[in-house]
């Protein structure tokens, strides 16, 4: 399979509902057995797929607090209490944005300690 297709399995795995971090990884250390000259554009696919993800997410979130939010349509400036209602809704999508990558950090470094005690047991 070409490494648009590979891209695009491994971008599928990292979204929530996707099959899970574990083929994901299996997928980048697959992208380093690529040869030199597919190895690049496999890599910046994939970079270009995560931002593309993220460039949805935001988007998503501000239709999210959007619709939430905003009720009147009487000024082109928001009401007090909408403006508070999209700082709330931005803030704690943020804050759980932070603890989600916080998480999978936590425990990529788990697997990674796991894997280098299966490599070296004692």
């Amino acid at each position: 399979r070409d490494w648009r297709s590979a891209a695009a399995a491994f971008a599928a795995r990292r979204r929530p509902g996707g099959e899970g971090g574990q083929r994901a990884r299996g997928t980048m250390d697959a992208a380093t057995k690529l040869p030199d000259h597919l190895r690049g554009p496999f890599l910046q696919e994939l970079e270009e797929m995560q931002i593309r993800d993220q460039f949805k997410l935001n988007t998503r979130l501000g239709e999210h607090c959007f619709r939430d939010c905003v009720t009147t349509f009487r000024s082109k400036n928001l009401a007090p209490d909408e403006e508070k209602c999209i700082k709330n809704c931005a803030g704690a999508f943020l804050k759980m944005s932070r603890r989600v990558a916080e998480r999978f950090s936590e425990i990529q470094m788990q697997e990674q300690q796991q894997q280098m005690q299966q490599l070296n047991p004692q």
